[in-house]
């Protein structure tokens, strides 16, 4: 596991301008061959058993969370979209709940006991 931190462009004011830069760096890190899931408050909410099917699913997997102001979601082709709450968190929170699940889908597909 993988992580890439992007700065924030905060010394642009505007937002969408902001978005669209932090977006783009984002994607220059991307490849063709992974599949990229945005977390995001416009995604569809799933369970931890349908996060693990599609964890199991995917053979390259990288997940986007954008910055404090999100990510311009238009700038991805893929629209694969998933959020874990109607919520908002702070990164550092979200990163550690992110790895607890990826921990979860790994327990479920091995069928171990940590899942309840």
């Amino acid at each position: 596991m993988e992580t890439v931190e992007i700065k924030e462009f905060s010394q642009i004011k505007n937002i969408q301008e902001k978005k669209q830069k932090e977006t783009e760096k984002i994607k220059s890190f991307l490849t063709s061959n992974e599949k990229v899931i945005i977390l995001s408050l416009k995604g569809k909410q799933i369970n931890s058993e349908k996060f693990s099917q599609i964890i199991n699913s995917i053979e390259q997997i990288t997940f986007i969370i954008g910055g404090s102001d999100g990510i311009d979601e238009d700038l991805f082709d893929d629209k694969n979209k998933i959020s874990f709450s109607q919520m908002t968190f702070p990164h550092q929170l979200f990163k550690i709940m992110l790895t607890e699940q990826i921990y979860r889908a790994f327990m479920i597909i091995k069928n171990k006991k940590y899942h309840k």
